[in-house]
Order: C-alpha cells, then sequence, then structure tokens
C-alpha cells in the first residue's frame, strides 16, 4: 500500500491563531507521516505540537526570513515537500483542517488513479469571520480560489514556486505548472480557517502578506480601519466541521480565549509575528 505525507510549515502559529494543532490531529487519521517545518517560533507552537505525541511527526527547521517576502512561503514549503518520504504527499497549510468524512476517500486515491496523474485537486471552503459564513461565491474577493493541487506523487521534483507564479502553486522540475492532463479533481475538502480569528490577529495577517507581496511600503490597515466583508456578501454553511475543531469552535472568535486553549499567554515570550 502506497505511504501518504501530509506537510505543513509554522512560524508562531499558536499567537497568530493558527489551527496548526487541529490539521495536524486530522491529518494523522490517513497519514504515514506529518512533515512540520518550522521557521524557528518563538511562541508555544513546537510544543504544542510535540504534545500531540505521536512518533509520526517529523519537525524541521529552517528560519522565516521576512526580508525574503513571497518566496519565503515558496521556500519553506518546498523543504517541507522534499521532506517527505510517502508516495504520495498532500499539502496542508497552518490554517488548514481536513474532515474525517474524507479520510478513506483520501487513502483510496493512491491506488485508484491513473498512472499518468501526479497531482489532485481538492475542493476548498474558506471560512471567513466565524464558523457559520464561507467566503465562496463572494465576488466582492480577489483572487478566491475553490479548488486547487493539494496532493502529488513524490520523486519527480514537484516543488512550490516559480518566476512569476504565486509561491503556492505547484510546478514541475523545469519549474512549470503541472499539465491538465496530469491532474485529476475529486470530491475531496480542505477547511480554511485562516479568515477567522480576532479582528486584531486578521489585521496583523493582512499587513504581513501585503508587506510580502507589495513591498514595506504598502499601506497598512488598522483595527479601527478595517471592515469585515458584510454578511449578506457570504455563504451560509449548513454541514459539518471537522471533529478535532470543536474545542476551537467553542473558544470563538477572542484572542485572549483562543491562547487560553493553547496554554499561551502573551507574555510566556517574545513572540514575533506569526506567518
Amino acid at each position: 500500500m502506497s505511504k501518504i505525507s501530509v506537510y505543513t510549515m509554522t512560524t508562531n502559529s499558536i499567537v497568530s491563531e493558527y489551527t496548526t494543532i487541529e490539521g495536524i490531529k486530522s491529518a494523522l487519521l490517513f497519514a504515514d507521516e506529518v512533515v512540520v517545518l518550522d521557521g524557528r517560533s518563538t511562541d508555544n507552537t513546537i510544543d504544542k505540537i510535540k504534545e500531540i505525541d505521536d512518533d509520526r511527526i517529523k519537525i524541521y527547521t529552517n528560519r522565516w526570513l521576512p526580508s525574503l517576502g513571497k518566496a519565503m512561503w515558496a521556500i519553506n514549503k518546498s523543504l517541507a515537500l522534499g521532506r517527505c518520504t510517502g508516495d504520495w504527499c498532500i499539502l496542508m497549510d497552518a490554517d488548514e483542517v481536513y474532515h474525517e468524512k474524507d479520510v478513506e476517500a483520501i487513502k483510496r486515491l493512491t491506488g485508484s488513479v491513473a498512472d499518468n496523474i501526479i497531482a489532485i485537486e481538492f475542493n476548498t471552503l474558506h471560512f471567513y469571520k466565524d464558523y457559520k459564513h464561507l467566503l465562496n461565491g463572494c465576488k466582492d474577493w480577489k483572487d478566491l480560489y475553490t479548488h486547487k493541487i493539494y496532493m502529488v506523487r513524490n520523486g519527480l521534483g514537484i516543488h512550490h514556486g516559480a518566476v512569476g507564479l504565486d509561491p503556492d502553486n505547484h510546478v514541475d522540475n523545469d519549474g512549470q505548472l503541472i499539465p491538465l492532463e496530469n491532474r485529476v479533481m475529486v470530491d475531496v475538502c480542505s477547511y480554511h480557517y485562516g479568515h477567522v480569528r480576532s479582528a486584531e490577529k486578521y489585521v496583523d495577517k493582512y499587513n504581513m502578506i501585503e508587506r510580502a507581496f507589495h513591498g514595506d511600503n504598502h499601506i497598512n490597515k488598522t483595527v479601527d480601519n478595517f471592515e469585515w466583508v458584510s454578511e449578506e456578501k457570504l455563504t451560509d454553511f449548513t454541514g459539518t466541521h471537522p471533529a478535532v475543531m470543536e474545542d476551537r469552535i467553542g473558544s470563538g472568535t477572542d484572542h485572549l480565549e483562543i491562547m487560553k486553549l493553547y496554554d499561551y499567554y502573551e507574555g510566556d515570550a517574545d513572540a514575533k509575528e506569526g506567518v
């Protein structure tokens, strides 16, 4: 049976309110290993990952350098992918979680796709502001994707990032996008919670990404001038969340309540801005 690796990258995920812990727990339902590439977190991200206490979790480090801008995402994602030893490798960003209902489907994929398929696309559900609304279908949101490549065959030189491309893209050994004839779309979902945070941490993330992609002189938002997308432009979510999200959902979107969930308090360490 084919071996599955899941890979993710972290840097101060806890203090930045990412769902990294829940994501790793969800991946362990189907993965033979989970590779974590950490950018030298200064909060308790690594401590909480180690508390999961599973030998399938492999933690590596490569310092996060904000000066490299968006290239840093491609570098650390590629390094994480390169550490995978499975026959198939599945991307899971630090704010993504997989649902237990998809576990068996993911396991079956390794033996059911045609030999020419080297990349598999999953659906993406983008939760926004709370756990009851989705960005999916919101026409006002730029660059909103509803599916992308998450799963690739190992050993083919596939990596992240190339000149002129989003660092999230998987590219082949020549830096080219994987051809459509070598991909397949399947009915599996990634649950993306990166837009569900306290307003202050959401603004921090927004500013960090804007600086990385558009330069240090890009105008920063503040909590005072930030506005959420209005609910009438969102889609109501009528499904169920992954079971591992129960406690996180119960903590709501208040920063202090979220930190209590992970036993972290701002004075515990000199935590830097997360990524």
